[in-house]
């Protein structure tokens, strides 16, 4: 039985594609770690006053939709004295 030869096809020599071994940009990436963070923070903030706002809304919807007057809270003032 005779041995069959590698394939010599396109794919075989894959060491052209490799990136050269340089160092890790270490200043770079916590940089981009910070963004990541820092705009992670901001969305769930910007997420939580939007699902509290919804939900006044929901609540001011609720009592006017039942017939009530006075459905808006007052915001207190402060005492001068």
């Amino acid at each position: 039985m005779p041995r069959s030869q590698p394939s010599t096809g396109p794919d075989d020599d894959l060491s052209k594609y490799e990136k050269p071994e340089t160092e890790d940009d270490y200043r770079h990436r916590m940089k981009m770690n910070m963004l990541g963070l820092i705009v992670t923070i901001v969305l769930m903030s910007a997420g939580a006053w939007l699902f509290a706002t919804l939900a006044e809304i929901q609540k001011n919807q609720d009592c006017y939709l039942s017939g009530r007057r006075n459905c808006m809270s007052i915001p207190h003032e402060t005492q001068r004295g």
